[in-house]
């Protein structure tokens, strides 16, 4: 049972009154029992707070993101030792991320979107949701450069008309992942511009890389696997896990190995770190410029790395 701190002085005010009229039948002196009395009730107030952030501890709040940006749940990149049958698989969408919080649409950072009010009426009053704002396959630019238009024209109301904001989760509703499906299948029906991303079960690795290779084919991203029964959790997480023909990754700059040949006196390489502590070099895929003035070490930048591997230290490419 869930208990709020606004209970409290309800608590105390019975506890009082059910104190005082003990007071007759007993042979307790009247200022011992008083004191008893706000002892308890003290204790009372400082249980119900207890409570009361607890309760409030598992429900994440998007409303308030004027300042910090929302606090989402990140994915981690796809192992081949991932036990499949615990996951729902879907394709990545190559949108932008749009988190409707309940009463505004905002971007992953924080930043207001301002869709057109048709678009805004669609969406759940008080629960928030996150999907992506995508209107077909190979088309980032045009949806990344829509959402950061602030005055809408005939033109991006015709290119809105066209967008979906396709549901992949809901930070705010309780259950698990297959339970949330569920119910962003419910909330999207009869909805022209929103939708759920259609989420399914592979029996096999080879069933998972037939599929990735058949998005990649025809212009997609890659896909997403979500721990069937995972609870939301704020922040990097293998509850979600990406499967891409080349991952993004963010990585610290610790260190340059020198050019060689034509790239004398540059930088051939730089030694980067992913979070997990793996460390690699990344030679290939740096312009001449970058050689000349490479990111500052402890620099974090986002990176498309090819030919990682989890458990290797490789050269590779950006």
């Amino acid at each position: 049972m869930k208990c709020r701190a606004q209970q409290a002085p309800v608590c105390m005010c019975i506890l009082i009154i059910l104190s005082a009229v003990s007071i007759k039948s007993t042979q307790v002196p009247y200022r011992l029992h008083l004191v008893i009395t706000l002892l308890l009730s003290l204790l009372l107030s400082l249980l119900l707070g207890v409570c009361s952030a607890e309760s409030n501890a598992d429900t994440l709040d998007l409303s308030k993101v004027q300042d910090t940006p929302p606090q989402l749940q990140l994915a981690k990149i796809y192992q081949s030792d991932m036990q499949l049958e615990n996951y729902l698989v879907s394709e990545k969408l190559d949108g932008v991320r749009g988190v409707w919080t309940g009463t505004k649409l905002v971007t992953r950072k924080g930043n207001a979107i301002d869709a057109p009010d048709w678009f805004i009426a669609q969406l759940p009053k008080g629960v928030c949701v996150e999907g992506e704002l995508w209107r077909k396959r190979d088309d980032f630019e045009t949806i990344s450069a829509l959402v950061r238009t602030k005055q809408q024209t005939e033109h991006t109301q015709a290119l809105w008309k066209q967008v979906k904001l396709m549901l992949f989760d809901a930070p705010c509703v309780d259950g698990n992942f297959a339970e949330r499906y569920m119910y962003l299948k419910q909330l999207s029906i009869g909805k022209a511009n929103v939708g759920a991303i259609e989420q399914k079960r592979v029996s096999s690795n080879d069933e998972l890389f037939d599929w990735l290779d058949d998005v990649v084919t025809a212009g997609g991203e890659g896909l997403m696997l979500h721990k069937m029964n995972a609870r939301y959790f704020h922040g990097r997480t293998d509850n979600i896990v990406k499967l891409k023909p080349k991952h993004d990754a963010e990585a610290k700059v610790v260190a340059y190995t020198a050019g060689k040949g034509k790239y004398q006196g540059m930088v051939g390489a730089l030694v980067v770190e992913l979070e997990d502590g793996i460390r690699f070099k990344i030679g290939s895929g740096l312009t001449d410029v970058q050689r000349q003035s490479p990111p500052p070490s402890t620099v974090l930048s986002p990176l498309n790395i090819r030919g990682y591997q989890k458990g290797r230290t490789t050269v590779c490419s950006v």
